[in-house]
């Protein structure tokens, strides 16, 4: 091979190269951009409903009335366009006299690209109706149970969703009541509770009976050979007010009925968690 065609070789192999790599880190965006802006999305709405959710419980504390905006829709767009070429020429010149011969090379590689990033995020504001059916809406009786089932301690989730429990009354900081203090069989309700918990001996069932509404039961299972755990599940009984010897147990909301075969749970709306979570925070001396 002559050195002409060597060079014209090695030049066109360079040009195509090029234009190659060019192509290949231009690639496409979509699979890439997946695992990268699907967390940074999440995170980012997480951390905005976090402080969002604390701004609203200061405001509460302070009188003011909170403003909750929503997330309602992500949409990530991206467009990518490029273009590549390359080019290459050769022409070989003699002249007369001497007759040496002079080999001319040339070549191009032209390369556009643009991209464009448009993301679009729909916010809802929560007023009216939703206002009152999401924050104001008192929690069920049957989620407060479900906390339970799922093993969170009593002791932890009845003071925070609970006004009242059989005539039993929780602690209230609200200015509504004036700061009323926890009667103090509450607080040993939700020990007794949670060590029922520990102990593997609370269950909790949902039971639609036909053309009735679902009822939540609390069952207080026996063990055999465990006078502790026993004597526990009496003295719920009677701080409740229930039928010692009753194991299944009706859960209703409302006030007390004075039944010694169901439980009354007057439960707190989202709403009033926030105010009683606004007026844990101390004031600044």
């Amino acid at each position: 091979m002559s050195n002409a065609r060597r060079v014209q070789t090695v030049l066109a192999s360079a040009l195509i190269a090029t234009a190659t790599i060019a192509l290949s880190a231009c690639g496409s965006l979509g699979p890439e951009s997946v695992p990268r802006d699907r967390i940074d999305y999440a995170t980012a709405i997480g951390d905005s409903w976090k402080q969002q959710t604390l701004l609203s419980i200061v405001k509460l504390r302070y009188g003011d009335l909170p403003v909750f905006l929503d997330v309602q829709q992500v949409i990530a767009g991206y467009q990518f366009n490029s273009t590549a070429a390359a080019g290459f020429n050769a022409s070989n010149t003699t002249l007369e006299n001497p007759s040496p011969s002079f080999l001319t090379l040339g070549g191009s590689v032209l390369i556009q690209g643009s991209y464009r990033d448009s993301p679009t995020i729909i916010y809802t504001p929560t007023v009216g109706s939703d206002f009152l059916t999401r924050l104001m809406t008192p929690i069920p009786p049957s989620a407060v149970l479900f906390l339970l089932q799922a093993g969170y301690a009593a002791d932890g989730v009845l003071p925070f969703t609970l006004d009242s429990i059989n005539g039993i009354n929780n602690k209230s900081n609200r200015r509504v009541n004036m700061g009323r203090p926890a009667d103090p069989r509450f607080a040993r309700l939700g020990q007794l509770i949670r060590e029922m918990q520990t102990a593997g001996a609370l269950e909790i069932r949902v039971v639609k009976q036909k053309d009735a509404a679902e009822t939540s039961v609390i069952v207080f299972k026996p063990r055999q050979n465990d006078p502790e755990t026993e004597a526990k599940r009496k003295e719920i009984a009677e701080i409740l007010g229930l039928s010692p010897d009753l194991q299944d147990i009706s859960v209703y909301y409302g006030g007390s009925s004075g039944r010694n075969d169901e439980i009354a749970m007057q439960t707190r709306s989202m709403l009033q968690v926030m105010i009683e979570l606004g007026f844990d925070i101390p004031l600044p001396s």
